[in-house]
């Protein structure tokens, strides 16, 4: 049996750039995205080195429209994703006193928004396939929340619940 073909957000460092090492070393295909071509690359080769696929596209999760172009993209050069990993995220510190409203907005658009954007890409070609796999990365902020982190663990609770939401209506 084949092993899964992933694509991730926010590949290039950090939970994502080490869930492509984990997954390249058991051998499955992946496509990464991330907005820093330098380290996405780097990551890439990485994983190569196991022996398996990957394919790259630059993509910023805000731009919505750029992160669905990129994800679709993936999906045909993997010849149909298996699983999507939404990933990509930002943790800026907005404290309740003095944090910055673009920082908020930024934190939100990001975890929450741009991380919806990149399921609702892929979701209608799963459903179509009837086939496919959302993992959404999320955070204990998401539960519990965490000092000057509001809007973070803002960004996440509502991922959290967005996820829950599409778990029960799909």
């Amino acid at each position: 049996m084949a092993e899964p073909r992933y694509i991730i957000t926010g590949a290039s460092s950090g939970i994502g750039a080490a869930l492509a090492l984990r997954l390249a070393k058991d051998g499955s295909s992946l496509g990464l995205i991330a907005r820093r071509p330098e380290r996405l690359e780097d990551v890439a080769q990485a994983c190569r080195e196991h022996g398996v696929t990957v394919a790259t596209r630059l993509a910023d999760v805000p731009n919505h429209d750029g992160l669905k172009a990129a994800i679709l993209e993936l999906d045909d050069a993997l010849e149909g994703a298996d699983v999507l990993i939404s990933n990509a995220g930002v943790a800026i510190p907005t404290p309740a006193i003095g944090g910055e409203i673009e920082d908020i907005k930024t934190v939100i658009d990001v975890n929450l928004t741009g991380a919806l954007a990149a399921i609702h890409a892929i979701l209608p070609r799963f459903l179509e396939r009837k086939a496919g796999q959302v993992v959404g990365v999320a955070s204990v902020a998401g539960y519990r929340g965490l000092p000057g982190s509001g809007s973070y663990s803002a960004s996440k609770a509502g991922f959290i619940a967005a996820l829950e939401s599409m778990r029960v209506e799909l």
